[in-house]
């Protein structure tokens, strides 16, 4: 489950990802013709606050991410 992936920095500690085109499993195991999640955390922890939007259509599956990097401990200490 590769696909593309491309990632990188926004303003001042948020990043983004952004993958496309990867196949999450053979026909023979599965088919998920559609799903849809939107995602927004506020719970401040490692890769949080973010905002993720994920799709799968026909078991090629797609997201993008945009999440806050923080360079202190994740438990704040």
């Amino acid at each position: 489950m590769i696909g593309l992936c491309f990632f990188g920095n926004l303003i001042k500690n948020y990043s983004w990802e952004l993958q496309l085109f990867a196949i999450t499993r053979k026909i023979s195991d599965g088919f998920t013709f559609f799903s849809f999640k939107i995602n927004f955390d506020f719970f401040k922890f490692e890769h949080n606050p973010s905002f993720h939007i994920e799709f799968i259509i026909c078991n090629i599956y797609n997201h993008l991410m945009i999440y806050k990097n923080s360079k202190e401990n994740i438990y704040g200490k």
